[in-house]
């Protein structure tokens, strides 16, 4: 899912900025913060794709360069070192230490120019698809040889009498002493979602849901994955989250 963060106390610019990025994709989640406190809970509690933000936030505040200190903020957790920011601002200065300290990916001075903004955003998306192209790889240790796995290769995890096994399109890969929590921590929580006690599925390979009997039929004839009762809805809500 891709997230974008708009930190703005302005609510026509926020409109404006919203419309402006739906144009792209509507179904790019556009979250809306009007404060810092606001946005930090956003920035906590999702992952963030880009943030816009507003460096002058509280215009009755002489200098008010709050936006600037919430990106300070951000810079300092780890998921968000090098997230891009595109800062909108008419302060000089700010825009300077924007770029030198905090190494904004642009600046957008007021009144905005939507069509530059419009085109920020799709360099950004464009490289953001390119990125996750380059394949992040897993690697496995079994019988003292390491697998390096492609993150986009595995089509499903399942666990069984304390044995992990990791399933693939060509092969399946079995881990003694792993638990499936531990080896979810290394999965990308955007592709892989948690469907039962014994089994993480990739969306990528979900090829149809029998909600009734609560089973998946997975692409390439790799074969079928139970739901389990009690995570029925939590894994329906994840799948239809883009």
């Amino acid at each position: 899912m891709i997230n974008i963060l708009i930190l703005e106390d302005d609510e026509k610019s926020i409109s404006e900025l919203r419309k402006t990025i739906h144009r792209i994709s509507p179904v790019i989640n556009v979250m809306e913060a009007v404060n810092v406190i606001q946005a930090y809970t956003y920035a906590t509690s999702y992952d963030i794709s880009l943030f816009i933000l507003d460096i002058e936030l509280d215009r009755s505040v002489k200098n008010d360069v709050s936006g600037l200190e919430f990106a300070c903020e951000i810079r300092n957790i780890l998921k968000y070192k090098f997230t891009d920011i595109i800062f909108t601002t008419s302060l000089y200065d700010a825009k300077l230490y924007a770029y030198s300290r905090l190494h904004c990916y642009s600046y957008l001075e007021k009144p905005f120019d939507y069509n530059y903004l419009e085109k920020l955003v799709r360099e950004i998306l464009l490289k953001l698809s390119i990125n996750k192209e380059s394949e992040k790889s897993i690697f496995l240790k079994t019988g003292g040889v390491l697998y390096p796995v492609k993150e986009n290769d595995i089509a499903y995890i399942e666990t069984r009498a304390k044995k992990l096994s990791v399933i693939t399109k060509d092969e399946v890969i079995e881990i003694n002493n792993m638990k499936i929590n531990e080896f979810f921590q290394k999965l990308s929580e955007e592709k892989f979602i948690r469907c039962s006690r014994f089994n993480i599925v990739n969306r990528d390979f979900i090829k149809n849901i029998d909600t009734v009997c609560r089973i998946i039929t997975l692409k390439y004839n790799i074969g079928y994955v139970e739901i389990g009762r009690t995570m029925k809805k939590d894994f329906m809500n994840k799948l239809m989250r883009i």
